[in-house]
């Protein structure tokens, strides 16, 4: 915690002031604080972006948002789609050539934190159409199918979606049974899809389904789906705990036929496709969560201004103080990351660890922020009256998507991913702190350009196997791997190379030995393609483990 008395003037300094009518008049909505534009760098036409989105927000749809949530729908959505068409929201990174406004990734993040501020469960719903269907056509369509699609998206008067999660396939997306299958000039799409956000009002979405199963990932396509063709079906809405009024449902495919022009990409490559808007969705929800945590200091900030406890008003109070001032440092360092790694998305230097470091962070710390808020309201913060539970729970979503796709316990091994060297495979300091990763074939030590060849397997499997592994090691006194020392150890390096080879996965260096060590043998065999690599050097099969 930060010290009493580090921010003791923090109660004067929070932005404007609104003097309510009555200290117990229900607040559905906080606009007090401002943002320090100069100190984030923005320069006057991003600093005018803000601000018109701001003022339009705040307008438009933060009045509403206690009623969204309450009843789980927003009356004025389609108005209110239309005139974020207007403004040229909704095709933000779109060439102007079809409708869009040709902004950068940052100023995109500038839109996507200000909508999240007035209500989560619209920017939600805004992600889901600006980004995951609106710029995947952008980045991957033909020429046509930008023609076909794009303007009526950007000018709010069609939704878009994306279809990719199943029942039993979210970030084991190669899991899909939703299958494509040729038939002539059409493609014949069977199976469902589920939580699929804007899935009851989508017109147009984008459909990844299994066109060649027996390939795995590389049988995978991308399609450009409209809804409303025959065959699909949409459930009723989903009723969640958070992001209520962004709606979520299962769609099901009975014989849906999407003609060949509307495959996105290419046939079979549709991992790429999803893959190269990966980033960019994650820098996008982390400005979603930089918006709710900006919401909720909003609130607790400008409640804390207003409240009097012993005679002081409550931000007067050290220990307020340093809650209050914990608060702003987590929202300014969020802003401050989030804002360098989007600049420099914007000007072509996608980098994947980064965008996943702003990802986890502003997911995490949203979280944490938006229920100090609660905290700082006390017992109105327990209410529907106030909008910090709210925020508490439409902040969650983000930390539940985290939870799901960066496998935690293990929350940074995405990040880690890119932080080992692809070139060499360890860098020297690794190496050198753990010398039996070199490449020694009578230890077993391993390359992680010859790991990342395996595939991955689901987490309890994996998990049972590696405590067999272990138990085996200790029944026969073998010292475990410095580098292995638990469980959790073996599953977090597993997962980190499983993700390397989604980088590249025809990528095998001719010149490395391909080496298969024996605590690998319990995770279940040897890959197709590895074994590939191994009948053609004469190495298959390889040498029994001794356990």
């Amino acid at each position: 915690m930060l010290r009493r008395g580090v921010f003791e003037k923090i109660g004067t300094i929070w932005g404007v002031r609104h003097a309510h009518q009555e200290a117990r008049k229900i607040i559905s909505a906080f606009r007090t604080m401002p943002i320090n534009d100069d100190m984030f760098g923005l320069n006057s036409e991003q600093k005018m972006l803000r601000r018109s989105v701001f003022e339009f927000t705040q307008k438009e749809l933060a009045p509403y948002a206690k009623e969204i949530d309450e009843n789980d729908h927003f009356d004025r959505l389609h108005e209110f789609w239309l005139k974020c068409g207007e403004q040229g929201y909704l095709g933000a990174t779109v060439a102007s050539e079809y409708g869009g406004s040709g902004l950068g990734y940052f100023d995109h993040c500038l839109i996507v934190e200000e909508i999240h501020r007035a209500s989560g469960a619209i920017g939600c719903r805004y992600v889901n159409h600006s980004n995951l269907c609106v710029n995947q056509i952008h980045r991957n369509g033909t020429h046509e199918q930008k023609q076909k699609y794009l303007p009526k998206l950007c000018s709010g008067e069609h939704f878009g979606s994306i279809c990719m999660s199943e029942t039993t396939a979210g970030t084991d997306v190669v899991a899909m049974q939703c299958r494509a299958r040729k038939e002539g000039d059409v493609y014949v799409i069977n199976g469902h899809k589920m939580w699929i956000t804007n899935g009851p009002d989508a017109d147009v979405s984008v459909l990844y389904a299994k066109t060649a199963p027996e390939k795995g990932k590389h049988g995978i396509t991308a399609f450009i789906l409209e809804t409303n063709s025959k065959g699909v079906t949409k459930m009723p809405k989903i009723n969640k705990m958070g992001m209520r009024g962004s709606a979520t449902c299962q769609l099901i495919f009975e014989d849906v036929e999407i003609p060949a022009e509307n495959v996105l990409g290419e046939v079979n490559n549709g991992v790429y496709v999803l893959m190269s808007g990966l980033d960019l969705e994650r820098l996008t929800c982390a400005a979603g969560s930089l918006g709710m945590m900006q919401a909720a200091c909003d609130v607790a900030f400008d409640y804390a201004n207003q409240r009097k406890m012993f005679g002081k008003k409550q931000s007067e109070l050290p220990i307020m103080q340093a809650k209050i001032g914990e608060m702003y440092t987590k929202l300014v360092s969020s802003r401050a990351l989030l804002y360098a790694i989007a600049r420099s998305t914007s000007d072509g230097a996608v980098s994947s660890k980064d965008c996943n470091a702003a990802f986890f962070q502003c997911g995490e710390l949203a979280t944490q922020v938006a229920l100090e808020a609660v905290q700082i309201l006390g017992g109105n913060g327990y209410t529907r009256d106030y909008p910090a539970e709210r925020i508490a729970r439409d902040a969650k979503f983000d930390i539940a998507i985290l939870t799901c796709r960066l496998c935690e316990p293990a929350g940074l091994v995405w990040i880690t991913l890119d932080c080992v060297n692809r070139k060499s495979p360890f860098p020297s300091s690794f190496s050198e702190e753990f010398p039996e990763m070199a490449m020694n074939r009578e230890t077993g030590a391993v390359r992680d350009d010859a790991l990342k060849l395996f595939e991955c397997k689901p987490f309890d499997e994996f998990a049972k196997k590696v405590c067999q592994k272990m138990a085996i090691d200790e029944k026969l006194g073998r010292p475990p791997s410095k580098l292995f020392r638990r469980p959790i150890d073996y599953y977090h390096w597993y997962v980190l190379f499983y993700e390397q080879l989604n980088y590249n996965p025809d990528f095998i260096p001719a010149e490395f030995p391909i080496l298969y060590p024996e605590w690998m043998y319990p995770f279940g065999g040897i890959p197709e393609k590895l074994m590939e690599v191994l009948r053609q050097r004469g190495e298959y099969p390889p040498p029994v483990p001794h356990d």
